[in-house]
Parts: structure tokens; C-alpha cells; sequence
């Protein structure tokens, strides 16, 4: 009785995390690759070694796979993400050596649609680093000045 106990308590908890799974990249599949809603919130919710499956639950899309120092053209019928990413089409997959000591480096990009972006580094499925980058705002012609600029009154 113990033993069926027991098996029937793993066998819960791998479909409840399969079914996890399944509702995380279902939710995934229905956005765009590599776009966040806001890249200044999705940054402040990032945590050292937090898992990239956590890491897509929040952004609810696939993160853009940073290429390398060459960028491979689009195939026909493929769109491109812009210089240096490729979609998920596009990465070319290398199998793993034997030695799992050395871990897994990948850097996935996500954007928003204000030009703000963030740079997700994650080694061994889990994030080791982040940056976001924000667009240079423009000046203002007619004033000359900043328009973030605050006046003091």
C-alpha cells in the first residue's frame, strides 16, 4: 500500500508540472517571439538564478535568440527579428558534449514596443545576468532642450 501511495504521489506531481508546462507555452505560442508588454517592468521583476521557464511565465512569449557574430538570412517565407537575432527557425541547435560540467550559455532578447529592450543571459537554464537598454530620447526641435527636463517652479 505504501509503494502505491507512492507512485501515485509522483505520478501527480509530474503531470501537474507537465500541465504547467503545457499552459506556459500555450500562452507563449499566442505571441509574438521576443515582445514584452513593458521592458521596464519586466526588468524589475528579474532575479538572479531565476529559471528561464519563469522567466518566459512572465513575459508570456518566447524570448528572440541572440545570434552570434554572424547573422544568418532569412530563409524564404521567414521573417527576420532584426540584426543579431534569430527566431527559434532560424537558431541552429548543436548537440551537448559529453561533459556536463561546462554549462549551457544562451542570451535571449525581449523588447517592447516603446524601443526599450532587455538582454536576458542564462547559463544552464537559469538567468545569470540581465540589461535593459532604453532608446536615446530625442530633443526637442523647437526648445532645444530635453523633454524629460523638469522646470524648477
Amino acid at each position: 500500500m505504501g509503494l502505491a501511495m507512492t507512485v501515485s504521489a509522483m505520478v501527480m506531481w509530474l503531470l501537474l508540472h507537465y500541465t504547467r508546462l503545457m499552459h506556459i507555452f500555450k500562452q507563449a505560442s499566442s505571441r509574438p517571439v521576443g515582445h514584452v508588454d513593458s521592458a521596464v517592468m519586466f526588468h524589475v521583476k528579474l532575479r538572479t538564478k531565476m529559471p528561464l521557464i519563469k522567466v518566459i511565465a512572465l513575459t508570456k512569449s518566447l524570448g528572440a535568440l541572440e545570434a552570434a557574430s554572424s547573422t544568418p538570412t532569412p530563409s524564404h517565407g521567414q521573417a527576420s527579428l532584426g540584426p543579431g537575432l534569430l527566431t527559434p527557425a532560424q537558431a541552429k541547435v548543436q548537440p551537448l558534449s559529453g561533459q556536463l560540467a561546462q554549462a549551457v550559455k544562451e542570451v535571449f532578447i525581449w523588447r517592447d514596443a516603446q524601443g526599450s529592450f532587455v538582454r536576458c543571459e542564462f547559463e544552464g537554464g537559469r538567468l545569470k545576468s540581465w540589461t535593459l537598454t532604453r532608446p536615446q530620447p530625442e530633443l526637442s526641435a523647437s526648445s532645444g532642450q530635453d523633454p524629460q527636463a523638469t522646470s524648477s517652479d
